[in-house]
């Protein structure tokens, strides 16, 4: 997982300490970071530091993690459920097999779904506690009831179990591309495709860096991201980013409005919540002007730093649609 630090990007607006929307102004790029404005920031009390020992890994707290838990066993349930239904008849299924590289069906991809839903749940069962350990390591070390080394070791395990939990949601969120790929092929093709043209979409995929973090963007000519802002907010369904801004158009003739990639990241760089959004699906931007752009990323993890926007890769997935016997296979 890609991590944000000033060699990847021109921009780097809160290591720097300028406003976001006077850098953004003067230095248009294809990829824009803004410090978040938190409205009710989180303020954590009674800890020493994240240590700095180790590769890294994104810094979620363990409510983040139990969310991704639960959307990751969400997937495994709605899927299972999807694989019920290709399956009438039968009371009692055989264990469900991923097949990756065999065959392809829909069942075939379901299974898959189920497995790497399962996995990517349980290891964001594992990630938490191993997380919350290193939390009260950290609390202990404050009080003075640990070593500075204890602090180290804990934080070291979070960073594996983090990393491997992370290395499980990208499976998942692949074999979902998979799943779409098909879907879309089968229904706006007409026909059903086969092991290598899903291999071959998945790779181009891979080569754009696509996944959890952040992918390498499709610059579109002449056109740049500029004024950027991010504040975050908090409505019923619980905490969110707004992020706004405007894509400006330097052509000589008016450019159609592109996808746009939105990452959030914590205080070192690490990705911790990623987006990709269509400001418009048929308009365009006219010569010389400016599109002002703004949109939600939910949820809003509590230890983010800053909003990086860019220009989405091309090789986003289609929307994975909802099963309901759609496709199953007959006879």
């Amino acid at each position: 997982m890609r991590r944000v630090t000033a060699a990847c990007f021109v921009v780097i607006l809160a290591a720097a300490g300028i406003g976001a929307t006077a850098l953004a102004q003067q230095q248009p790029q294809s990829t824009q970071q803004a410090p978040v404005n938190r409205e009710d920031r989180v303020v954590i009390t009674g800890m020493v530091p994240v240590p700095d020992v180790g590769e890294g890994a994104p810094l979620f707290t363990t409510l983040d993690i139990k969310d991704i838990e639960e959307k990751a066993r969400d997937v495994a349930i709605d899927s299972a459920s999807d694989y019920m239904t290709c399956s009438p008849g039968r009371r009692v299924i055989a264990p469900m097999t991923c097949k990756p590289n065999g065959a392809i069906t829909i069942t075939d991809l379901l299974a898959c779904e189920v497995e790497y839903g399962n996995k990517a749940a349980n290891l964001a069962f594992m990630a938490a506690k191993v997380t919350a350990a290193a939390e009260d390591s950290r609390r202990a070390a404050a009080r003075g009831e640990v070593s500075v080394r204890v602090v180290e070791e804990t934080e070291l395990a979070r960073q594996e179990a983090v990393n491997k939990m992370n290395e499980a949601r990208q499976k998942l969120l692949e074999v979902q591309a998979r799943m779409a790929d098909f879907q879309n092929m089968a229904m706006m093709r007409g026909h059903f495709p086969d092991t290598a043209q899903l291999d071959a979409m998945e790779m181009n995929r891979k080569e754009a860096g696509w996944g959890l973090g952040i992918a390498q963007p499709d610059v579109p000519e002449g056109l740049s991201i500029t004024n950027i802002r991010a504040v975050q907010s908090k409505d019923k369904k619980g905490d969110f980013v707004v992020v706004q801004g405007e894509i400006r158009n330097g052509n000589a003739k008016s450019a159609k409005i592109p996808n746009l990639s939105t990452t959030l990241v914590d205080d070192k760089g690490w990705p911790l919540a990623t987006t990709s959004v269509s400001p418009s699906k048929k308009g365009s931007i006219p010569a010389g002007k400016s599109y002002p752009f703004a949109f939600e990323v939910r949820p809003a993890p509590q230890m983010m730093r800053n909003a990086v926007v860019s220009f989405a890769p091309k090789r986003i997935p289609p929307p994975r649609i909802f099963m309901n016997g759609l496709l199953c296979p007959r006879g």
